[in-house]
């Protein structure tokens, strides 16, 4: 079993509600852990140890996995054009700006805790680089069929959850109409990555869906989120500009790829 469809990208866009969302629905298959990093790091593990993610699966339509990192990994896609190439794509896409700050504010305290966000954004390939969309978009449509991609803004996630909600489903071909309890929820990194993986993969990932469903859970999300916000760029209008002008061809061919006015994302807020 090969899943059919894939979450690829962006970090820091809401691919984490996106997971939380979809894996409710009845007619959609997610494993418990979101991001399964089989077709840029784990590929020598081979199709084996991938397939063993969907055993659980039980006859739903839309059978997926979300690693934000495939976007930006050419080899990445390739490896996913060769293997399944059919699957439908989503990608979810935000300020490159604000998701490479929001990216330096997730890594802060382990990777980038001795640097500042301009010497991160000027030195460090993965906070800059991801940001350069429609030049890894550019790439994926040379590999699939614009019908095989479904590209979503940020932006129209905070504005209209449940009709970027319904557009998936839709893409998906599962019950457009279904309402998960995550459409209103807000979600960020709450338990650190590698203590997620290692409690479902210890057999323990009963006790982390619990955690996060229960009342603690709830308190522990309010408090990341609260202390999230609390550390929000101040888009200096001068800085703003020494940032986004590295991107400004890159959004203007974007906008043209996507059919979306983008214009916004070139301003300071």
């Amino acid at each position: 079993m090969l899943p059919n469809f894939l979450g690829i990208g962006v970090q820091r866009s809401a691919t984490t509600w996106l997971y939380e969302c979809l894996r409710e629905h009845p007619e959609i298959f997610l494993p418990e852990q979101k991001e399964l990093h089989f077709f840029n790091r784990n590929f020598d593990k081979g199709l084996d140890w991938y397939k063993a993610f969907f055993q659980g699966v039980k006859g739903e339509k839309a059978i997926g996995e979300i690693t934000p990192d495939y976007l930006h990994n050419y080899e990445a896609l390739k490896r996913i054009a060769m293997i399944i190439p059919k699957a439908k794509l989503i990608i979810s896409l935000r300020n490159p700006v604000d998701r490479a700050y929001s990216a330096y504010k997730l890594l802060s305290t382990r990777v980038y805790k001795d640097i500042s966000f301009d010497e991160a954004f000027w030195q460090k390939d993965y906070i800059r680089k991801v940001g350069f969309y429609y030049n890894h978009l550019r790439r994926l449509y040379e590999l699939f069929p614009e019908d095989q991609i479904l590209v979503i803004l940020y932006d129209d996630i905070l504005s209209s959850p449940k009709k970027i909600l319904t557009n998936m489903f839709v893409f998906l071909d599962v019950n457009p109409n279904f309402s998960p309890k995550a459409l209103t929820k807000k979600y960020n990194k709450i338990l650190f990555p590698n203590v997620q993986n290692l409690l479902v993969s210890i057999g323990l990932g009963g006790i982390l869906s619990f955690i996060k469903n229960s009342k603690c859970g709830d308190l522990i999300k309010k408090l990341f989120f609260y202390l999230e916000n609390l550390r929000t760029i101040k888009h200096d209008k001068k800085d703003f500009t020494r940032y986004i002008e590295v991107y400004r061809e890159d959004i203007l061919n974007l906008q043209n790829l996507i059919q979306r006015d983008l214009s916004s994302w070139l301003k300071s807020s």
